[in-house]
């Protein structure tokens, strides 16, 4: 996997975890993202990060 596919699927984690934050409490302040936020959008993700 080379460096551009994983700045995207970074970016797709930080994009979910604000719009999660931001549907749930109606306000974001970056970096200040709930764990619970990130949690949720790695693991809707399920994305393996090992090459097999």
């Amino acid at each position: 996997m080379d460096i551009a596919v994983l700045s995207d699927i970074h970016s797709n984690y930080i994009d979910r975890a604000i719009q999660l934050c931001k549907e749930d409490s109606g306000i974001v302040l970056w970096p200040h993202i709930a764990e619970k936020y990130w949690e949720k959008a790695i693991a809707e993700q399920e994305i393996s990060l090992i090459q097999r």
